[in-house]
Formats: C-alpha cells, sequence, structure tokens
C-alpha cells in the first residue's frame, strides 16, 4: 500500500505508514478509492463544524450585546 502522504510503500495489510505513521482506516490500496478511506490528520469534520458553530452563536451574542447597549445609550 502506497502511503498518499509521504508516498511510502507499506505492506498490503499495514494499519499505519512505517515511515511517517499516517493511519489507514482500512487496509486497501490507495488507487483504489472506492474501498477505501483515510483518517485525517486534522480535525475530524463533525468538530470542525461543531467549532464554527460555537464562533456563529458567540459572534450573534455579541452582536445582541452591542445593540441592546446602544439602545440603551
Amino acid at each position: 500500500m502506497i502511503c498518499p502522504k509521504c508516498g511510502y510503500q507499506n505492506s498490503d495489510d499495514a494499519g499505519q505508514c512505517s515511515h511517517c505513521n499516517y493511519k489507514f482506516q482500512f487496509g486497501h490500496n490507495f488507487n483504489d478509492p472506492g474501498h477505501m478511506m483515510f483518517i485525517s490528520p486534522g480535525q475530524s469534520k463533525k468538530s470542525k463544524i461543531a467549532v464554527m458553530v460555537f464562533f456563529s452563536v458567540m459572534i450573534v451574542l455579541l452582536l445582541l450585546m452591542i445593540v441592546s447597549w446602544l439602545k440603551s445609550i
């Protein structure tokens, strides 16, 4: 299995790259996209969405506080 991160040739049953430690979710060949998924080294999609929702809510609350403060002046 060829590592998609560094290009190192690993054994076909490798769970991760023995060169850069990139984790494979399934032991299928990198050139067979229908049978594989790789774990990205960064945040998961759900955690990125959660962070975006959190900051969106914080911005809305901040704007509401500013509007409320401006009305009280």
